[in-house]
């Protein structure tokens, strides 16, 4: 039997049959992408949102950096002005 696609074909011939090789790679993948589809259809969107509030974060700084210097002092600025953009987006949502 001539498979059209032999030449491209990831699997391996053996003595008896064609055996094909998963690394972790495609596992994980694999799985990953079998997870999100269970998920209902309205969870499989949250990115987005995560994305449009790091926008939002970063649009307020001069050449992409924070007012206040060091890990520690970054993290108090950027906590409550993440929660803050979201209370802003729950009082949009809610007032309409």
């Amino acid at each position: 039997m001539a498979c059209p696609m032999r030449e491209t074909c990831p699997s391996q011939q053996r003595r008896s049959s064609r055996v094909v090789y998963f690394d972790d790679e495609n596992f994980l993948g694999q799985r990953r992408q079998r997870n999100i589809n269970s998920l209902p259809a309205e969870l499989r969107k949250l990115r987005p949102n995560v994305e449009a509030t790091m926008r939002e974060f970063s649009r307020r700084f001069e050449n992409g950096k924070l007012k206040v210097r060091g890990q520690f002092k970054g993290q108090l600025f950027a906590l409550p002005t993440a929660i803050v953009i979201n209370f802003g987006r729950v009082y949009r949502y809610a007032g309409s």
